[in-house]
Protein backbone atom coordinates (compact mmCIF):
# COMPACT_ATOMS: atom_id res chain seq x y z
CA UNK A 1 0.00 0.00 0.00
CA UNK A 2 2.90 2.23 0.92
CA UNK A 3 4.51 2.11 -1.84
CA UNK A 4 1.82 2.21 -4.41
CA UNK A 5 1.27 5.70 -2.60
CA UNK A 6 4.52 6.57 -3.11
CA UNK A 7 4.38 5.63 -7.39
CA UNK A 8 1.68 7.71 -7.25
CA UNK A 9 3.03 10.54 -6.04
CA UNK A 10 5.90 10.28 -8.06
CA UNK A 11 3.82 10.22 -10.88
CA UNK A 12 2.09 13.31 -9.73
CA UNK A 13 5.26 14.88 -9.42
CA UNK A 14 6.66 13.74 -13.43
CA UNK A 15 3.79 15.06 -14.87
CA UNK A 16 3.98 18.39 -13.15
CA UNK A 17 7.53 18.35 -13.97
CA UNK A 18 6.92 17.51 -17.68
CA UNK A 19 4.45 20.89 -17.51
CA UNK A 20 6.86 23.17 -17.04
CA UNK A 21 9.33 21.53 -19.50
CA UNK A 22 6.39 21.86 -22.33
CA UNK A 23 6.46 25.64 -21.28
CA UNK A 24 9.86 26.21 -21.63
CA UNK A 25 10.24 24.54 -24.86
CA UNK A 26 8.64 23.01 -27.96
CA UNK A 27 9.07 19.44 -27.40
CA UNK A 28 8.58 16.93 -29.83
CA UNK A 29 7.01 13.24 -29.58
CA UNK A 30 8.47 10.37 -27.55
CA UNK A 31 10.76 12.88 -25.57
CA UNK A 32 12.89 11.14 -22.91
CA UNK A 33 11.26 8.14 -23.24
CA UNK A 34 11.48 4.48 -24.14
CA UNK A 35 10.32 1.31 -23.05
CA UNK A 36 12.80 0.25 -21.13
CA UNK A 37 11.54 3.40 -18.65
CA UNK A 38 8.16 3.06 -18.65
CA UNK A 39 7.88 1.24 -15.67
CA UNK A 40 10.13 4.13 -13.94
CA UNK A 41 7.99 6.39 -13.88
CA UNK A 42 9.62 8.98 -16.57
CA UNK A 43 12.65 9.65 -14.40
CA UNK A 44 14.58 10.84 -17.09
CA UNK A 45 12.53 13.69 -17.11
CA UNK A 46 14.27 14.97 -13.93
CA UNK A 47 17.65 14.69 -15.76
CA UNK A 48 16.69 17.55 -17.84
CA UNK A 49 16.53 21.57 -16.69
CA UNK A 50 15.65 24.07 -19.08
CA UNK A 51 16.15 27.67 -18.51
CA UNK A 52 14.82 30.24 -20.85
CA UNK A 53 16.16 33.58 -20.83
CA UNK A 54 16.05 34.38 -24.12
CA UNK A 55 13.68 37.08 -25.90
CA UNK A 56 13.95 34.98 -29.58
CA UNK A 57 10.61 32.91 -30.34
CA UNK A 58 10.60 29.71 -30.24
CA UNK A 59 14.06 29.91 -28.64
CA UNK A 60 14.58 26.32 -27.81
CA UNK A 61 13.06 23.22 -29.99
CA UNK A 62 13.89 19.96 -29.58
CA UNK A 63 13.02 17.38 -32.30
CA UNK A 64 10.85 13.58 -32.12
CA UNK A 65 12.15 10.69 -29.96
CA UNK A 66 15.14 12.21 -28.32
CA UNK A 67 16.50 11.28 -24.70
CA UNK A 68 18.40 14.35 -23.12
CA UNK A 69 19.89 14.08 -19.88
CA UNK A 70 21.56 17.66 -19.53
CA UNK A 71 21.39 21.53 -18.51
CA UNK A 72 19.46 23.69 -20.86
CA UNK A 73 20.31 27.68 -20.87
CA UNK A 74 19.64 30.34 -23.00
CA UNK A 75 20.93 33.70 -22.62
CA UNK A 76 19.31 37.21 -24.52
CA UNK A 77 19.46 36.12 -27.88
CA UNK A 78 20.10 32.77 -27.58
CA UNK A 79 18.70 29.72 -29.58
CA UNK A 80 18.56 26.24 -29.39
CA UNK A 81 17.69 23.66 -31.89
CA UNK A 82 18.16 20.32 -31.84
CA UNK A 83 16.89 17.60 -34.70
CA UNK A 84 15.22 14.42 -34.32
CA UNK A 85 16.91 10.85 -32.25
CA UNK A 86 19.30 13.26 -30.38
CA UNK A 87 21.08 11.62 -27.11
CA UNK A 88 22.87 13.08 -24.56
CA UNK A 89 24.36 11.73 -21.45
CA UNK A 90 24.34 12.35 -18.07
CA UNK A 91 25.49 15.93 -16.93
CA UNK A 92 25.80 17.47 -20.16
CA UNK A 93 25.60 21.15 -20.39
CA UNK A 94 24.19 23.67 -23.08
CA UNK A 95 24.98 27.68 -22.57
CA UNK A 96 23.62 29.26 -26.07
CA UNK A 97 24.17 33.36 -26.03
CA UNK A 98 23.83 33.10 -29.96
CA UNK A 99 22.36 30.20 -32.03
CA UNK A 100 23.20 26.61 -31.04
CA UNK A 101 21.60 23.79 -34.02
CA UNK A 102 22.17 20.43 -33.92
CA UNK A 103 21.21 18.08 -36.66
CA UNK A 104 19.78 14.27 -36.46
CA UNK A 105 21.02 10.71 -35.13
CA UNK A 106 23.72 12.93 -32.86
CA UNK A 107 25.29 11.39 -29.74
CA UNK A 108 26.57 12.89 -26.88
CA UNK A 109 28.84 11.26 -24.50
CA UNK A 110 28.36 12.10 -20.19
CA UNK A 111 29.63 15.36 -18.97
CA UNK A 112 29.97 17.08 -22.56
CA UNK A 113 29.85 20.90 -22.30
CA UNK A 114 28.66 23.56 -25.20
CA UNK A 115 29.37 26.91 -24.76
CA UNK A 116 28.95 29.74 -27.08
CA UNK A 117 29.97 32.87 -25.26
CA UNK A 118 33.72 34.05 -24.38
CA UNK A 119 31.37 35.90 -21.38
CA UNK A 120 34.02 38.44 -20.03
CA UNK A 121 36.38 40.39 -22.05
CA UNK A 122 40.22 40.03 -22.60
CA UNK A 123 40.93 43.29 -21.64
CA UNK A 124 42.03 43.74 -17.68
CA UNK A 125 41.02 46.98 -17.00
CA UNK A 126 36.77 46.07 -18.29
CA UNK A 127 36.88 42.75 -16.05
CA UNK A 128 38.04 45.39 -13.36
CA UNK A 129 34.92 47.46 -13.73
CA UNK A 130 32.74 43.80 -13.87
CA UNK A 131 33.86 43.19 -10.82
CA UNK A 132 32.91 46.01 -9.29
CA UNK A 133 29.43 45.50 -10.05
CA UNK A 134 29.65 42.10 -7.77
CA UNK A 135 27.82 43.00 -4.94
CA UNK A 136 24.62 44.28 -6.57
CA UNK A 137 23.97 41.49 -9.25
CA UNK A 138 23.77 38.08 -8.92
CA UNK A 139 25.62 37.39 -11.56
CA UNK A 140 28.11 39.25 -14.45
CA UNK A 141 26.35 38.99 -17.87
CA UNK A 142 28.44 40.11 -21.04
CA UNK A 143 27.23 36.88 -22.88
CA UNK A 144 27.77 39.51 -26.37
CA UNK A 145 31.72 39.30 -25.81
CA UNK A 146 33.34 36.42 -28.57
CA UNK A 147 31.89 33.30 -29.24
CA UNK A 148 29.22 32.92 -32.36
CA UNK A 149 26.66 30.17 -33.63
CA UNK A 150 27.48 26.39 -33.18
CA UNK A 151 26.49 23.87 -35.78
CA UNK A 152 26.36 20.37 -34.99
CA UNK A 153 25.70 18.22 -38.54
CA UNK A 154 23.49 14.74 -38.50
CA UNK A 155 24.92 11.71 -37.07
CA UNK A 156 27.75 13.40 -35.13
CA UNK A 157 29.42 11.91 -31.83
CA UNK A 158 30.78 13.69 -29.26
CA UNK A 159 32.72 11.96 -26.85
CA UNK A 160 32.53 12.39 -23.09
CA UNK A 161 34.09 15.80 -21.14
CA UNK A 162 34.15 17.50 -24.85
CA UNK A 163 34.15 21.05 -24.82
CA UNK A 164 32.54 22.81 -27.86
CA UNK A 165 33.18 26.46 -27.74
CA UNK A 166 31.68 29.29 -30.27
CA UNK A 167 31.83 30.27 -33.85
CA UNK A 168 32.25 26.50 -35.44
CA UNK A 169 30.95 23.68 -37.77
CA UNK A 170 31.11 20.18 -37.25
CA UNK A 171 30.56 18.24 -40.27
CA UNK A 172 28.43 15.03 -40.71
CA UNK A 173 29.37 11.83 -39.54
CA UNK A 174 32.40 13.66 -37.70
CA UNK A 175 33.39 11.82 -33.97
CA UNK A 176 35.03 14.09 -31.48
CA UNK A 177 37.58 12.30 -29.06
CA UNK A 178 37.13 11.61 -25.16
CA UNK A 179 37.90 15.45 -23.47
CA UNK A 180 38.39 17.29 -26.42
CA UNK A 181 38.65 20.77 -26.96
CA UNK A 182 36.35 21.82 -30.22
CA UNK A 183 37.17 25.60 -31.22
CA UNK A 184 37.93 25.49 -34.80
CA UNK A 185 35.85 23.39 -37.71
CA UNK A 186 35.62 20.10 -37.86
CA UNK A 187 35.49 18.13 -41.23
CA UNK A 188 32.90 15.65 -41.60
CA UNK A 189 33.84 11.81 -42.03
CA UNK A 190 36.57 12.81 -39.53
CA UNK A 191 38.27 11.81 -36.29
CA UNK A 192 39.16 14.67 -34.07
CA UNK A 193 41.15 14.49 -30.91
CA UNK A 194 43.10 17.06 -27.96
CA UNK A 195 43.19 20.23 -26.67
CA UNK A 196 42.70 22.31 -29.28
CA UNK A 197 40.44 19.16 -31.14
CA UNK A 198 43.01 18.40 -34.53
CA UNK A 199 42.48 15.86 -36.90
CA UNK A 200 43.64 12.57 -36.28
CA UNK A 201 42.16 10.82 -39.53
CA UNK A 202 39.52 10.31 -42.18
CA UNK A 203 36.37 7.76 -41.10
Amino acid sequence: MINRLRNYIRIIKAKQYVTKLYQKAKIGANFCTSPMYSNRLLHLYFNVKIKNNSKKEKAITIGDNCNISCSMTTNQDGKINLGNFVYMNSGCTLNISNHLSIGNNVLFGPNVKIWDSSNHPLDAHKRFKQTLKIPNQKSLNSFYIGGGNIIIKDNVWVGMDALILGNVTIGENAVIAARSVVTKNVEANCLYAGIPAKKIKEI
